[in-house]
């Protein structure tokens, strides 16, 4: 049950430096060998509901009819192919059942095909019904939900899909579009790592993923990236000149409007949300944040207080630690004044953050080539995330006049 008082909750927005608590980033165990907690305890793969994990194999033994590292790959057989988007075997034409081991006895063309038997074709249609006239999908019988178009392949706005084919909502605030939800993409193969609480089962659907910084680096999909500082600051002025400030009562207790407007009352946070402004959409969601151990297992912190998130910008060349934003709610921080919004500070590149991917954007005329952990360099005297203002100290209409010479 969620604790609540006469004043609103302290909503304090930290960036928290964890360059003591992280230590060395650890060397992961090999691939082949299943790695352990703080008590030496073995942490086995998931070998789901068509598997069981073997100490001598040291990996999982599918059942019968499935194969793949964790035994969610269904076996096809020689007469079809495993479809990751589907999750059902794609047969050859005349051949059908799950898995492809039965010959077509109807003389017709396939659920996923069109035309006539046996000149099937591959539909077109990927999330609807397929037209066994021309391919397309059934008009009458619409898109799967998020999808549009003739073919159902075009996404619809307001939704974004990583390359796992994880569909998330978007929300967009001022010029920029962000996610709205935490990123949940694992590819253990690229060497992309997802962590959570093992002993949660719903961590990842609640809060997403927790991941490394270089890892943060590599899942955002194409035609997104993580966000770069003046991504971050661009964010806070944008919250600053939309009215969101902080505002105190007698007793002299404070609410950050702008923390609110990045957050939304939901279950997950420990204390109330009891938010005055109307919120963004960003709705912030309290990961916490963590670290990784020299055996290679998570240790996870702060959980249903904080939310803290990647960005891509080092402070500094030489230094090991990176901008993030961080959101909080706790009611054991001595202070009558919660602290504003802040983009500023940095985290050790050893730590475990979420991510929140943002749309990519054109950088402007004043602006060379764009840099992933920078993102628009901007010429002369121009400034902000799309080089399209006059740095401080600089007015004109090309930024070359100093305010006070």
């Amino acid at each position: 049950m969620k604790k609540s008082r006469l004043f609103s909750p302290l909503v304090v927005c930290t960036l928290a430096l964890f360059l003591a608590a992280c230590g060395e980033k650890p060397t992961p165990p090999a691939e082949d060998e299943p790695t352990t907690d703080p008590g030496n305890n073995t942490i086995r793969p998931d070998c789901g509901s068509h598997g069981k994990y073997s100490e001598e194999a040291v990996g999982c033994i599918c059942a019968i009819g499935w194969k793949g590292d964790k035994c969610n790959e269904q076996d096809c057989g020689e007469h079809g192919s495993w479809d990751a988007e589907s999750s059902k075997c794609q047969c050859a034409s005349g051949w059908e059942g799950k898995k492809c081991d039965k010959e077509t006895t109807t003389n017709a063309c396939h659920d996923n095909e069109w035309g006539t038997y046996p000149n099937c074709k591959p539909c077109s249609c990927k999330n609807g019904t397929c037209d066994k006239s021309n391919g397309h999908c059934r008009a009458e019988d619409g898109c799967s939900d998020y999808w549009e178009g003739e073919d159902c392949n075009t996404l619809q706005d307001g939704y974004m899909m990583d390359d796992d084919h994880n569909i998330y909502p978007t929300v967009t605030i001022g010029t920029q579009v962000w996610m709205a939800k935490n990123m949940q993409i694992e590819n253990e193969e690229n060497g992309i790592k997802c962590y959570t609480d093992p002993a949660d089962s719903n961590f990842k659907n609640n809060y997403g993923c927790l991941y490394s910084y270089d890892d943060a680096l590599e899942v955002c999909p194409t035609g997104w990236h993580l966000p770069v500082y003046k991504d971050l600051a661009e964010l806070s002025n944008y919250l600053y000149n939309a009215g969101y400030e902080t505002v105190c009562d007698d007793n002299g207790y404070c609410i950050d409007q702008k923390a609110y407007a990045l957050i939304e009352d939901n279950e997950l946070w420990t204390y109330a949300v009891t938010n005055s402004v109307t919120p963004t959409g960003f709705n912030a969601l309290p990961a916490g944040w963590g670290y990784i151990n020299n055996d290679g297992s998570p240790t996870l912190n702060s959980r249903n207080a904080y939310a803290y998130f990647w960005s891509a910008t080092y402070i500094a060349a030489g230094y090991d630690n990176i901008y993030n934003i961080s959101i909080a709610i706790d009611e054991t921080f001595n202070s009558f004044t919660i602290p504003s919004l802040k983009f500023g500070n940095s985290s050790y590149s050893g730590s475990l953050l979420t991510v929140r991917c943002i749309k990519d954007y054109s950088c402007g005329a004043h602006s060379e080539q764009w840099d992933d952990k920078a993102g628009c360099p901007c010429t002369g005297n121009w400034d902000g995330a799309y080089c399209n203002k006059c740095a401080w100290g600089y007015t004109g209409a090309d930024c070359n006049t100093p305010e006070n010479p």
